[in-house]
């Protein structure tokens, strides 16, 4: 097929039946072409996944293959359509031997549900829509004891995501590098996750489970203690082609932290050390398989992009979890893109460990480092900058927008950026450094954020309101920064002490550090954009000011 718009009725269409070419078909890999990041056509592959109703004919297939084998069947949603389904079921199987046999060898699967279908006068789309009106999809009523299980490897941003919905929803939070027990750790890791959601209705079991054993051990443990627990997966889907971009992502993440985690501490081990320990957690990770023990006991399972920022990862959970499980939240609204902006700042800003240890890279055990960090962690951080903090969305949006009918030069970084995964997460209008701080304006807002602090009771708390008017986007080949004007709706006198207000959009590589904008801004200045000076830039169309807030912000440990 040549024509997006008769692929996407092909997907559709093969999406309402579940089935392809007569078997079943969970999704698709689509082969097209693609300019991102190199400017000349190349292959592009991407995965189309069916989500429903081929769950729900998945499920009655798993169902079926239960009770021809004399086993209870497992299901947790479309209760009220799969018992009329298994009774359809068992009445085509009563006496028919053939067609139990032929089920068992993949044969007439499709052909049994067609027949309910059939016999039922509706289609798979129809008992979706149906159920959605009536409130029938299996999880609408649970209010209590969700479990959210990371799948992940190291440096994926599991818990900053963590982080992030504890910050949103107050739900509870276990950290398997803060147990300290020399002996039954993943006990005692279970027994953690019982009771704080004894405190909460949700909370985040914070491991990276990257292995079937560590899934089957969690499930089987906290099962005994809640026997009711529902388990949600939050799975860093690891696709194996893709793991080189999967390197490049978590080993720029990892080594640009420094010794801000718990069993990695980039700041004082060896880059080797440290990529060789990451390197044994991807030849080690199982993807979750749903269709298989202990995975099916996951009630859903929600897949996230490793190379994705935490702030996407984030609301892809927070939208799903609002989809299946809306009682859980009381009627609250769903957060805005705001309240996650903010969520994700805090998570990145306000985290330190609480014990760190070594995890050596010949697979010994682990050592508890506690008293050895414990004046470190005690030490108090000081500030590293005050900002205007930028929502991020909007940014993002605006992003888009300027390059959305530009032509291949002017997007070409921009679209490397976006592969790479080099564009911000967070946006800022720098006001001062601590390099600066001679300058008595630094003065003047450490002693606004002092008496915020008291106020507020937050590491970084808010000092005002800044209107930032976004005019210009900059770029070279290493960095790209939007040019900004400041103003304040109130008397405050927010200014920067940069020669050009801005914000740093990314870089081209890790190496380089966003502080370069200052000169590619300086340069702008003095010999414009175009020809000979290797700089672009493009103006932002009409008005456009965002409402940002002024904080300080502290220095990263390690």
């Amino acid at each position: 097929m040549d024509d997006i718009k008769q692929v996407k009725r092909f997907l559709e269409s093969t999406a309402e039946t579940g089935s392809y070419d007569g078997r079943d078909t969970e999704g698709f890999v689509i082969r097209c072409q693609s300019k991102a990041g190199t400017n000349a056509w190349h292959d592009w592959f991407f995965k189309y996944k069916f989500e429903e109703p081929y769950l729900m004919y998945r499920q009655w297939r798993e169902c079926t293959k239960a009770i021809i084998a004399g086993k209870p069947p497992k299901y947790k949603k479309h209760k009220k359509v799969t018992e009329e389904y298994l009774e359809f079921a068992r009445r085509q199987l009563h006496g028919n031997p053939g067609l139990r046999d032929a089920y068992q060898h993949n044969h007439g699967i499709i052909k049994l549900r067609d027949d309910f279908l059939a016999f039922r006068g509706v289609k798979g789309s129809d008992i979706i829509r149906q159920e959605a009106l009536e409130g029938d999809g299996g999880n609408e009523d649970v209010v209590k004891d969700v479990m959210l299980v990371a799948v992940a490897s190291i440096g994926c941003g599991k818990t900053t995501v963590a982080l992030a919905l504890c910050n949103l929803f107050k739900w509870g939070h276990v950290q398997n590098d803060n147990i300290t027990a020399r002996k039954g750790k993943p006990a005692v890791f279970a027994q953690e996750c019982c009771m704080k959601l004894a405190d909460a209705n949700a909370m985040v079991a914070d491991r990276n489970n990257h292995q079937r054993r560590e899934r089957k051990q969690l499930i089987e443990d906290v099962t005994r203690i809640v026997p009711g627990t529902r388990f949600v997966a939050l799975h860093y889907v690891h696709d194996r082609r893709a793991y080189d971009k999967i390197r490049r992502q978590t080993r720029d993440r990892v080594l640009s932290r420094g010794d801000n985690h718990q069993t990695i501490q980039a700041g004082t081990k060896g880059p080797g050390e440290i990529i060789g320990i990451m390197e044994g957690f991807l030849d080690r990770f199982e993807p979750v398989n749903d269709d298989e023990l202990p995975d099916s006991d996951f009630d859903i399972v929600i897949d996230l992009d490793v190379c994705a920022s935490s702030r996407g990862n984030l609301e892809t959970v927070v939208n799903r979890m609002y989809a299946e499980y809306p009682k859980l939240f009381r009627n609250n609204p769903k957060p805005s893109a705001d309240d996650m902006d903010d969520a994700i700042h805090t998570a990145l800003n306000d985290y330190q460990p609480d014990i760190k240890h070594e995890i050596k890279g010949g697979g010994g055990k682990q050592k508890n480092k506690g008293q050895a960090n414990s004046a470190k962690k005690q030490r108090e951080r000081k500030l590293e900058y005050f900002a205007v903090q930028l929502p991020a969305t909007r940014v993002t949006r605006l992003l888009e927008n300027i390059f959305k009918d530009e032509g291949p030069e002017s997007v070409k970084m921009y679209d490397a950026l976006k592969l790479d995964r080099r564009v911000q997460t967070e946006f800022h209008v720098t006001l001062i450094h601590r390099s600066a701080s001679g300058d008595p304006y630094w003065a003047t807002l450490a002693d606004m954020y002092n008496k915020a602090k008291e106020e507020q009771s937050n590491l970084e708390p808010k000092l005002g309101l800044c209107t930032v008017r976004i005019e210009r986007l900059v770029w070279d080949g290493r960095v790209m920064a939007f040019v900004a004007r400041l103003s304040s709706p109130g008397d405050e006198d927010w200014h920067t002490t940069n020669k050009v207000a801005h914000s740093t959009v990314g870089t081209a590589a890790a190496a380089i550090k966003p502080v370069e904008s200052n000169a590619l801004l300086e340069r702008w200045l003095e010999v414009g954009s175009g020809g000979n000076t290797g700089i672009r830039d493009l103006m932002v169309d009409g008005v456009v000011e965002l409402e940002g807030v002024v904080r300080g912000v502290l220095q990263q440990r390690g």
